[in-house]
Parts: structure tokens; C-alpha cells; sequence
């Protein structure tokens, strides 16, 4: 590394600001603004992923989404070290200048064409491993990912510092739309499971192309006085914790691949990615919005507070209602995406998405952490629960991947108490806080869900897939206005919820 000069980093510094103090001046309107644009992005993003998932799914048979999935254990669980955790650390540092930002693009850079090389070196043994040698070469041209997903991580992480949603949310929905288009030409000229590995490496470079060409930051050289050791620091906790998540999320797959073959793992991955794509619509874009402005107020208690536990609510009321619809209409959600050979995914669907009901809410726990400076504590919780959901999918392995789905739901319930008295620590919110503001929406989502049980229940045989879902849907909603109506506080949330809504619209 060679070391810049004061003038060298001040002239770099002239050419792009890397200040954020401006942002706390109607960070509540900016950040509103910001989440329902991102939520509307995401929407879409879903329309178009479920559309190509349909199509895909009758195209392609259960044994090529396996195959991928199969690898994709093992560079999921890489992608978690793609960056050190170094795009969380800038989004929550206060301060940053460009010799630290050059020093730290430049790490990202040997990081991905490191885990390039390895995912080329351990792809005969990953072959072995599930007893075929057609995951060699998937597995060598799927590593790439990392080399094209290192060059662009940090413009991304910029744009999301400056809270530029907008362009985020254009970034993310031009890149499903060159991936649909990969893979379902791909997958009609006969490409089998190579289309659905080429449609995440078109994604990729999607991505990073379009973050350089709206972020406008150019990196330097690196320089060993860049102060970077904090960042690193913190990042290194963040991807602790993002690297036994990643373990706990996918050792199942693993698991079920190694001992039931590709059929099973099929069936069951595409259930479990169903049951995890509504809820992300919602939660990661939240999650994009809330990280940062939380990391802005972490001075300003009060303000942290309030903000918060108006998040959770929010995410309580939109999500509660429509967890149980999926779990209800369960089959016809099923069949209608996948078609008729995805069967046993509908049953396994049913049991993750239920098993979801307050999950939403208990990802937050992870803006508790990430904002207030406290990776370290994280990294400690993902020590302490990871081996407890291996151990679970473990002991319901002989059962196959039903058996595998009960034991992490099992798993999930017990631990989550403990996680957020952990997360709460040291910050103004309370789990009296959190208790009051999850009750009034877990309420109301609950009534919703058994009004839309009782309609399904009761729905004639002769009614068609749509029908019953539009029925099902519409009761649910009904009920949901119905205690508005009639509970104080609850109408008192929804009409914070319409001001909300209010506020987007203003100038």
C-alpha cells in the first residue's frame, strides 16, 4: 500500500461529500418517504419474482432448484465474508473520509477475488460431498458472484448512508428484471439448472454496475493510515453474527441434501424461500431505512425511542394479518406459483409461514444492535443461538423435511424471549416498551386470521383458487376495520398510520 499525501486526500475529498449531519433535519419525513418508497419498489420487485418463479417453476423440474440450492450453501455462507460487514459500519459511522473509504473498497476488492478462487478450489470437493459432479462446474461459474458482487458492495453502502432510496430502489428493481429475463430464456432454450445459476450472476452485475453509475464515487489508493481499525472492527462482529445466521439458515439445506437428495431439498428450499419473500417485501426495506436513521438519533434517546417502537408497530399491523392469510390459503398459493408437482412444498409452506407469525417483529432486534454500536453483543447472541438451530434441525433430520421445519420453528419460539432482552441493553428501549407497542397489532392480526380460517373453512367446493383467496383475503381485511372500529386505541394507530401516509405526499 502506498501512503497518499494531505493533499492528495483532500483534493479526493473535494470531489464527493461524505457528510450526513445534513440528514437529521426531517429525518422522520425523509425516512417515511424513503420506506414507502422502498416498500413500493419491493412490491413490485415481487410481482416480478413471483411471475418468474412461476414460470421457472413449470419449466424447470424440482432436481435443478436443489442442484442450486446446493451450492448455494456453501457461496451464501462465503457471501457472508464477501465484505467483513465493512457496508454496515459505514451506513452507522457518523464520520468517514475518502482515504478510509478507498482503503476499505480496495479490501472488499481482494476479499471477493479471494473467495473466487476459493469456491474454485473447493468445488470437487463440494461434488463429492453430494455425489455428483455436475456441482463442479455450477459451483466454479456461481463463485464469481463474489469477484462481481466485491466491486460494487461500497457504492451501495454509500447510497444507502445518504438514505438515496430512490436510486436504490431503482438498482434493485432493474436487476430482477434483467434476471427474469435471463433465466426464462435460458430456461426455454433448455439450459436447465444453469439458467437459474446465470439469472444470479446477471443480478449481480446488475447491481454493481448501476451503484457505480449513480453513486460517483471514485476509489483511490489505499493507504495504511486511513483509521480504518474501527470500521474493520465493528464489521468483523456484524459478520460473526451474519455467518452463524447464515450457518443456522442453511445447515437445513445442507442437512436435508445430504441425507434425502436433491428432490427433497428442492421441495423444501422453495418452500422455505416462499415463506421468507413476502415478509423481506416488507422487512428489508424497512430495515434499509430504519438502520440508518436509527444510527443518526443514537445521541437523541428520546427521539431513538419513540422511533422504534413506532417501526415495530407499523411492521406488527401489516405483517401479523398477512402471514396467517398465506398460511391459510396455504395450498392455493401453492399450486397457483409452483403448479401441481410442488405438493409436498405447500405442506412444508404451511408450516414455516405460520411458524412466522412474529418473526417480523424479532428481526428488529438487529437495528438495536447494529445502530447503537454494539456488533460485539451480536456476534455473542449468534454464538449462543446458532448452535441451538443446528442441534434442532439435527434432531429432526430422521424425519425428513417436515420433521427438520417443525424442530426450527420449535427452535425459533424458545429463543426468541432471550434475543431481545439481549438487544435492549444499553439502549432507551424497554421490553415493557416493546411488550405495549406489539400487543394492540399481534391482537388484531390474531382476529383477522381466525375470520379468514372460518371463511376458508367454509368456502364452497366448487369455488376456484382465486375466488376462495379473494374471499379469504377480503374477510380478513373486513375484520381488521371492523376492530378498528370499535377499539379505541387501535383506531388511534391507524389514524397515526394515515398521517403517516400524509406525510409521505408533502413537499
Amino acid at each position: 500500500m502506498r501512503v497518499e499525501r494531505s493533499s492528495d486526500v483532500a483534493s479526493s475529498d473535494r470531489g464527493f461529500n461524505f457528510r450526513v449531519d445534513h440528514l437529521s433535519v426531517g429525518l422522520k419525513q425523509r425516512t417515511v418517504r424513503g420506506a414507502a418508497l422502498t416498500i413500493a419498489s419491493q412490491s413490485l420487485r415481487m410481482l416480478m419474482h413471483l411471475g418468474s418463479t412461476a414460470v421457472l417453476a413449470r419449466q424447470l423440474a424440482p432436481e435443478d432448484f436443489g442442484l442450486v440450492g446446493m451450492v448455494s450453501v456453501v457461496t451464501g455462507a462465503l457471501m457472508v465474508f464477501s465484505n467483513l460487514g465493512i457496508s454496515s459500519a459505514i451506513i452507522q459511522r457518523p464520520e468517514i473520509d475518502n482515504r478510509q473509504m478507498s482503503t476499505l473498497f480496495w479490501i472488499n476488492f481482494g476479499l471477493g477475488a479471494g473467495l473466487t478462487l476459493l469456491t474454485v478450489a473447493i468445488a470437487p470437493a463440494l461434488a463429492w460431498f453430494y455425489h455428483d459432479q455436475r456441482l463442479v462446474a455450477l459451483t466454479v461459474a456461481m463463485g464469481f458472484g463474489f469477484l462481481i458482487s466485491g466491486v460494487g458492495v461500497q457504492h451501495g453502502a454509500l447510497l444507502r448512508r445518504e438514505m438515496r432510496f430512490g436510486v436504490l430502489a431503482a438498482i434493485e428493481i432493474g436487476s430482477i428484471v434483467v434476471a427474469a429475463a435471463t433465466g426464462i430464456l435460458l430456461a426455454s432454450i433448455r439450459f436447465g439448472y444453469w439458467s437459474l445459476a446465470l439469472m444470479q450472476l446477471a443480478a449481480l452485475f446488475t447491481i454493481s454496475g448501476a451503484a457505480w453509475t449513480f453513486c460517483g464515487w471514485r476509489p483511490g489508493w489505499p493507504c495504511r493510515a486511513a483509521g480504518i481499525g474501527p470500521m474493520v472492527a465493528f464489521g468483523a462482529h456484524v459478520t460473526t453474527f451474519g455467518a452463524l445466521n447464515f450457518v443456522v439458515r442453511n445447515c437445513d439445506n445442507m442437512l436435508i441434501g445430504w441425507r434425502w437428495g436433491a428432490a427433497e431439498l428442492g421441495q423444501y428450499s422453495k418452500a422455505y424461500q416462499l415463506s421468507l419473500f413476502p415478509l423481506a417485501q416488507i422487512i428489508a426495506p424497512i430495515t434499509n431505512v430504519a438502520v440508518p436513521a436509527l444510527s443518526r438519533l443514537q445521541h437523541d434517546p428520546i427521539r431513538y425511542r419513540q422511533y422504534y417502537l413506532e417501526a415495530i408497530r407499523l411492521i406488527g399491523y401489516c405483517t401479523t394479518p398477512l402471514v396467517l392469510f398465506l398460511g391459510v390459503c396455504s395450498r392455493e398459493i401453492v399450486y397457483l406459483i409452483l403448479g401441481p408437482q410442488w405438493s409436498q412444498a405447500g405442506h412444508l409452506f404451511q408450516l414455516l409461514i405460520l411458524s412466522s407469525v412474529g418473526q417480523p417483529i424479532a428481526s428488529t432486534t438487529g437495528w438495536l444492535f447494529q445502530s447503537r454500536d454494539r456488533a460485539r453483543a451480536m456476534a455473542r447472541w449468534g454464538l449462543i443461538s446458532g448452535p441451538i438451530f443446528v442441534l434442532s434441525f439435527i434432531i429432526g433430520l430422521p424425519w425428513g423435511a417436515e420433521g427438520v421445519a417443525i424442530s426450527y420453528i420449535v427452535a425459533g419460539w424458545l429463543l426468541a424471549y432471550p434475543c431481545f432482552v439481549m438487544a435492549v441493553r444499553s439502549t432507551p428501549v424497554s421490553m415493557t416498551d416493546i411488550g405495549l407497542a406489539c400487543y394492540r397489532p399481534l391482537t388484531v392480526g390474531l382476529l383477522a386470521g381466525i375470520a379468514m380460517f372460518v371463511t376458508r373453512s367454509t368456502a364452497a367446493p366448487g369455488h376456484g383458487m382465486l375466488l376462495t383467496l379473494v374471499l379469504t383475503g377480503s374477510a380478513g381485511l373486513i375484520a381488521t376495520l371492523l376492530v378498528g372500529c370499535f377499539w379505541m386505541a387501535v383506531r388511534e394507530d391507524f389514524g397515526g398510520m394515515i398521517r403517516i401516509l400524509r406525510n409521505i405526499a408533502r413537499p
